[in-house]
């Protein structure tokens, strides 16, 4: 499940409050250090709005979905993701309790060379997203969740807190567990 429910949630309170709502969803895929930081490779398999690519529209690049995902063939969208501020969340099942797991963090754009390593290692096809997650090590976002997927939606720094504030409720309002990483 992963993302369904809250790319939802978040796209429709974003929307409400006035706010960019374009959500994607992204595979935790890897991650490793660059000059003392850990950066987390978020990617997924080419689709994600244009307002997530740095450059946008113009500087997103289309490619054939990889054969070995893709049998059948289709375009997906690559680049780099944008720098910026963003609220992710991922959602999963225990029996009928839905568990919400909701955090802050923030995209970077690393150099190119580091940038081309990462994204050869791995799907060069799709967005590749370089980002630190804010209150939550490795493993415990690894070991808390039943999925790789993740909701990424990117936030104006100042309404930050307001938005998570915001989504928690929703989502506390609809019975859900909710685990909160800042």
């Amino acid at each position: 499940m992963g993302t369904g429910i809250p790319q939802t949630m978040l796209f429709r309170l974003l929307d409400s409050m006035g706010l960019p709502s374009e959500t994607t969803l992204h595979d935790i895929r890897w991650g490793s250090e660059y000059e003392g930081t850990f950066y987390w490779d978020f990617e997924i398999s080419g689709s994600v709005p244009f307002e997530h690519i740095k450059g946008g529209i113009a500087a997103a690049q289309g490619h054939r979905q990889p054969s070995m995902y893709f049998p059948l063939g289709g375009s997906s969208i690559a680049g780099q993701c944008k720098a910026g501020k963003f609220v992710w969340a991922r959602a999963h099942y225990e029996g009928e309790q839905v568990i919400m797991h909701v955090g802050t963090g923030s995209a970077f754009e690393l150099p190119q060379p580091e940038f081309m390593r990462r994204l050869e290692a791995t799907t060069r096809e799709w967005p590749l997203m370089n980002c630190v997650l804010d209150g939550v090590s490795k493993n415990d976002l690894m070991a808390g969740h039943q999925s790789n997927h993740i909701t990424v939606a990117y936030v104006p720094e100042e309404q930050l807190d307001n938005v998570v504030t915001a989504f928690v409720a929703q989502a506390l309002t609809q019975n859900m567990k909710v685990f909160l990483a800042k």
